[in-house]
């Protein structure tokens, strides 16, 4: 006897014939949304609500002059892949019209998957940035500045389109096993298949390598900064450098909560991925799926609705006006 599971199937009432008005109910093969189909749709919409909360965050970062620093230039370019990454996930998603075979379906998969691996390089830029900020090195003059922002472009786009070149010559002209290829432009959405060893060799395992990395230099930074505050209790220290530390301390502390955010929900997003099989462990990072796709709305939050960018977006305000 075959079991069949009650996700499989649906009753349909039949007539039992033409000219009778009873009928019968009897299982069929119906096309029905599965739970992870009906989750990728509301992550798709979540994502919606999300990209333009990352927008306005973008311009109010170019708009006000006092945030063009280092920090605040490499925050709009982490947003702009992010939001262009979750931009083309969206289509994918809630798009039907797209062939899964074809070249637009192919151009929208290495796209969205260049763009969010270069969001992931420039989170790693900014861990990174910190973390030199705090070794105790002389400031640097805005020359400096601009040839440091080239060299974290180079980095993060650079490293990016590595990946993507990899990734393509992996799908399109390897002979690989199809468990080791990428899967991008075969599946039915466009994007890595996710259900195999690939989705770990091409995107969780660089990610997973990153946040690492970036754990590690947010504790380097964290200790460096209970050591200067120790340090500074027992001198008496010169006001602009009791100014400098807090200002650097409350950059620590927002990108810290950006981490947090990224970090804690990608990596509920690994552990999704190696639990996936298993019906009620997957159910549990629900949940952390639509915290990733909100991240647009949390990251606004978190660096425009802060009392000092609120009274810099006000200043700036007055004097377009008057």
């Amino acid at each position: 006897m075959l079991y069949i599971h009650k996700d499989e199937f649906c009753l349909v009432p039949t007539y039992v014939n033409d000219t009778d008005i009873y009928y019968s109910i009897n299982p069929a093969n119906c096309n029905m949304l599965s739970v992870s189909s009906t989750v990728k749709i509301i992550n798709g919409y979540a994502m919606l609500f999300s990209i333009p909360f990352m927008l306005l965050t973008i311009a109010v970062y170019l708009l006000i002059p006092e945030l063009r620093n280092q920090h605040g230039k490499s925050l709009v370019c982490y947003l702009l892949g992010i939001s262009i990454g979750y931009s083309l996930l969206c289509c994918l998603l809630l798009l039907k019209n797209i062939h899964p075979n074809g070249l637009p379906c192919k151009l929208f998969g290495y796209t969205t998957y260049f763009f969010f691996m270069s969001a992931f390089f420039w989170l790693n830029v900014i861990s990174f940035d910190l973390w030199h900020n705090f070794r105790g090195t002389r400031g640097i003059n805005r020359f400096q500045e601009k040839k440091r922002f080239l060299l974290y472009s180079l980095y993060s786009w650079g490293s990016a389109l590595c990946f993507l070149v990899f990734t393509v010559l992996a799908q399109e002209y390897s002979d690989w096993p199809t468990e080791l290829k990428p899967g991008i432009g075969g599946g039915e959405l466009c994007w890595l298949e996710m259900r195999n060893w690939s989705a770990m060799l091409y995107f969780f395992g660089p990610i997973l390598i990153i946040i690492v990395a970036n754990t590690i230099m947010f504790v380097m930074t964290a200790c460096k900064i209970h050591s200067v505050q120790r340090e500074m209790a027992r001198i008496i220290a010169r006001e602009d450098s009791t100014k400098n530390l807090r200002t650097e301390k409350d950059k620590f502390g927002l990108f810290l909560r950006l981490f947090l955010i990224m970090g804690v929900t990608w990596s509920s997003e690994i552990i999704s991925y190696f639990v996936g099989s298993d019906k009620k462990w997957s159910k549990i990072f629900y949940v952390s799926d639509l915290c990733n796709a909100m991240q647009g709305f949390l990251i606004f939050m978190l660096f425009v609705l802060k009392k000092k960018v609120k009274h810099l977006i006000t200043n700036r305000t007055i004097r377009v006006r008057s």
